[in-house]
């Protein structure tokens, strides 16, 4: 399911009657900055689309032995199903992310391990891709985006995507140093399990809607 699907459904769902109010909103998150439109189609529900990305960032560190040049880029569309169980401004939210979360660790160096064995990356590669799963359900609580009213309003968003990551390795160290596929296997591995931890990602957005 592509990003422009997940819109043209939202879109879809939110023409509704005239008597029915329109929002569009944006905001900030953890993906970055947002923009998005809603719409009411029955008593207490609500259906919204929404593009959020524009986080990019480098760093440096060290993982497994290796010291990194690390670079993280975020982004996501979104089809979100709004509830509101008690009539107010709260409500329960569910829905589904197409998403663009990708991490490039570039190894460096001329001292590090990989599987405890000692290597030299000066002139070599050792670069992990890791991008977060393409597709995931999401699930949170919020405020705001109500069909009531018109004009200035502000919202708020705490939930969760749930997913698993996806990584690949690329080197150029197999057959030398003593370095073997299987260590680069098991450095991969390394990798792997410690995302693993990390599969529930939070999601955090705050911003201001206008309601017509």
């Amino acid at each position: 399911m592509r990003i422009e699907c997940l819109l043209v459904v939202a879109a879809a769902g939110c023409a509704t009657p005239a008597s029915h109010a329109g929002e569009i909103y944006t905001g900030l998150g953890l993906s970055g900055a947002a923009a998005g439109y809603a719409g009411s189609w029955a008593a207490g529900w609500g259906l919204r689309g929404e593009l959020a990305g524009g986080l990019s960032m480098n760093r440096d560190g060290q993982r497994e032995g290796l010291n990194y040049d690390g670079h993280l880029k975020a982004g996501r569309g979104a089809v979100f199903v709004d509830w509101f169980p008690l009539g107010s401004t709260f409500r329960v939210t569910g829905g589904a992310t197409q998403n663009d979360y990708t991490i490039t660790l570039n190894g460096k160096g001329s001292t590090g391990s990989i599987n405890g064995k000692p290597v030299d990356l000066t002139n070599e590669t050792f670069r992990v891709d890791v991008a977060y799963a393409r597709t995931t359900p999401y699930l949170g609580l919020g405020w705001g985006h109500q069909a009531a009213g018109t004009g200035l309003a502000f919202y708020v968003d705490v939930g969760a995507q749930f997913g698993r990551y996806n990584t690949e390795v690329s080197t150029t160290v197999v057959g030398k140093y003593g370095i073997t596929q299987a260590d680069v296997d098991a450095e991969a591995q390394k990798v792997r399990d410690t995302l693993a931890r990390y599969g529930v990602l939070p999601s955090v957005g705050l911003g201001m809607s206008y309601r017509f």
